[in-house]
């Protein structure tokens, strides 16, 4: 790829400084600050859905009931519960009949492997409902890998399945909220505001700028200018507009690709860190690696990323051998009693999630449930530490030769 670095760093250059000279500084929004200077992805949306979700309008769960009208379902309200990254769902709705799954992807994050089939089944026997909550009412439905289509046609023909969006669900939703708030209660309305300008924003784009701004964008940024000019020729226009936007997509791809080269590059940290040989990245950007057990080649996940707020490493049930297959049921139970019963030393095991108490534990237990036998990390050298540590315990009881 050829790149002209001084020509992309010459236009940054120019729109910092058109920007901090500009009335587009006046549009601030602390939600976004927040977003921008902590790095937090849909988790932090699903907090701010659930918080408002469960505050009170002028009446008692009135936003719960307005958000259940607006995607058009209906559940014993006086009995209804919310919960918010619930065995890794994003918000949970239920009031001991109906179960509404809410998958946020506010932020186009990856669809890990049968993500949502795995939350469903993680409910079984339940009356189960998937709100699937994208930013834009353009945004693809879950992937094949997530829920297969044949699967999601069900769930849409027992009308169990719905897309929503931020655009469109989301915002009619704030803004009914806002008006059902009373103007004494500052702190409530004020979130509600400044939530609602903030996703505005990611749609407007552009349009937080004034005449005055366009202007200076367009001397200071493009070099061009339509507004100044008594006649404007288009096809410069288009041809100069066009010109920016192939900048801008060199620079998404230059990005892209670095983000990459820094994660194959942390492949070789951890392969240097852990002496385990067999690793890969998979498509949501976690590290597989093998452990052997009983002489088969165990796959476990290495979450570096932090796609649930906290680093985490440990094992998806059903368990898979490391070319993708899953094992066979006496074997599955035979390896996970292993994993499970083999700890860290001073580490506890607890029956269900513990994402909420982590911190509160030190980050001193694993937890095992129907999906998941995890570890929740303080930080990525931890997690190192902690997957060596491991290896070497599970490893070190032999192996009886039983084959991959």
């Amino acid at each position: 790829m050829s790149v002209n670095w001084l020509k992309i760093k010459s236009m940054l250059k120019n729109f910092n400084e058109f920007y901090w000279n500009s009335e587009m500084v006046n549009n601030i929004s602390l939600i976004n600050d927040l977003r921008l200077s902590t790095n937090i992805h849909e988790t932090a949306h699903s907090r701010i859905l659930y918080k408002l979700l469960c505050a009170h309008g002028k009446e008692k769960h009135q936003f719960l009931k307005m958000f259940l009208e607006s995607v058009g379902l209906k559940l014993d309200i006086d009995k209804a519960e919310i919960k918010v990254e619930y065995k890794h769902i994003d918000v949970l709705i239920y009031d001991g009949t109906r179960y509404v799954i809410i998958e946020n992807k506010v932020n186009h994050a990856c669809d890990q492997d049968r993500q949502i089939e795995t939350y469903i089944r993680s409910l079984y026997g339940k009356d189960v409902y998937v709100l699937y909550l994208v930013r834009s009412d353009n945004d693809k439905d879950p992937s094949e890998d997530s829920l297969s289509t044949e699967r999601r046609q069900e769930l849409v023909k027992d009308g169990k399945y719905k897309k929503i969006s931020y655009q469109t669900h989301i915002l009619d939703w704030l803004r009914k909220c806002e008006k059902e708030t009373n103007n004494e209660n500052v702190i409530l309305k004020s979130a509600l505001v400044q939530y609602c300008n903030y996703i505005e924003e990611l749609f407007k784009g552009m349009e937080i700028m004034n005449d005055k701004d366009i202007e200076n964008f367009e001397k200071e940024v493009l070099g061009f200018s339509a507004t100044k000019d008594s006649i404007v020729d288009p096809v410069a226009l288009v041809e100069k507009i066009d010109e920016t936007k192939q900048t801008m997509k060199i620079l998404n791809e230059v990005i892209e690709s670095y983000e990459k080269y820094l994660c194959e590059h942390y492949l070789e940290h951890f392969k240097e860190e852990t002496q385990i040989t067999e690793f890969r990245l998979n498509s949501s950007r976690q590290i597989e690696f093998c452990i052997k057990i009983n002489g088969s080649r165990v796959q476990f996940i290495y979450d570096f990323l932090k796609h649930y707020q906290y680093v985490w490493f440990g094992a998806k049930y059903p368990l898979k051998r490391w070319n993708g297959e899953e094992f066979d049921s006496n074997t599955s139970k035979d390896i996970k009693k292993i994993i499970e019963g083999n700890r860290l030393d001073g580490y506890g095991l607890d029956k269900g999630d513990n994402y909420a108490k982590c911190v509160k534990d030190d980050f001193k237990n694993f937890y095992s449930d129907k999906d998941y036998f995890c570890k929740y990390c303080k930080d990525n050298k931890t997690a190192v530490e902690e997957i060596k540590k491991y290896k070497e315990i599970i490893e070190s009881l032999g192996t009886n030769n039983n084959g991959c």
